[in-house]
This record gives structure tokens, C-alpha cells and sequence, in this order.
């Protein structure tokens, strides 16, 4: 499995999701909002790219089950929960919602995000071809 270019692929997706994230966050500390609203882009494009890596390894590999129960619910609400901070972001940037409601999505996410990549890696290094 270590040696599969689609393994590879989903390694360099993710490590490139966490870079951006980073990039995201620390832009929006700084107050920088264009900078910040760019970022939020890229990263929103790597990571669907990452979950399709991470799809097609799902396809190609078999894992232990009690793993794949654990990280799947997680996966897919973290999935999800990328929605929470484009809608209260977008919300305060239009001057309609809270940054505190911000904030506070982006913690659920950044949560759900880790648990996630966490599970994930640890279900890979169970994976046999099918």
C-alpha cells in the first residue's frame, strides 16, 4: 500500500488541505478578509480533491471494520461541517451575523477535521488490497 501513487496522492492532498487550512486561519486572525475569502477558496478545492483521494483509496483498499465505523460518521460530518464556517463567515462579512457564531463553527470543524485525519490514518495503515 505504501508504495501505490494513489495512497501517495491522498498523503499530498491532505498534507496540502492542512497547509491551507493553516493559511486560512492565520489570514483571518491577521484580519486580512480578501486574503482570507481567496484562501477559504483554495483550500475549499484541495480539500474535495483530498476527499476524492481518499475515496478512491476506499475503493481500492479493505480496512478493519471497527475503524472504518469509527472514521467514516466522523468523515462525513466533517464533510459537512465546512458548510457551518462559509455561511457564518459569509454572513458576518455581509454584516448580518456574529463573528463569535464564526468562531464557533470553525472550532466544530477544525475539530471534526483532526478526528477525521486522525481515524483516517489510523484505518490506512490497515488497508489490503481488495
Amino acid at each position: 500500500m505504501a508504495e501505490d501513487p494513489l495512497v501517495w496522492a491522498l498523503w499530498a492532498s491532505l498534507a496540502g488541505a492542512t497547509l491551507s487550512l493553516a493559511r486560512v486561519l492565520a489570514l483571518g486572525r491577521a484580519g486580512r478578509v480578501r486574503a482570507h475569502i481567496r484562501a477559504v477558496v483554495v483550500f475549499l478545492v484541495v480539500f474535495v480533491v483530498a476527499v476524492g483521494f481518499a475515496e478512491a483509496v476506499g475503493r481500492r483498499y479493505r480496512f478493519d471494520r471497527t475503524l472504518e465505523r469509527i472514521h467514516l460518521p466522523i468523515a462525513i460530518s466533517g464533510a459537512f461541517a465546512v458548510l457551518g464556517p462559509l455561511v457564518t463567515g459569509w454572513r458576518h462579512w455581509r454584516g448580518r451575523g456574529s463573528l463569535r457564531a464564526h468562531r464557533i463553527a470553525i472550532v466544530l470543524f477544525l475539530v471534526l477535521f483532526v478526528a477525521a485525519a486522525s481515524t483516517g490514518i489510523l484505518m490506512i495503515r490497515t488497508g489490503v488490497p481488495r
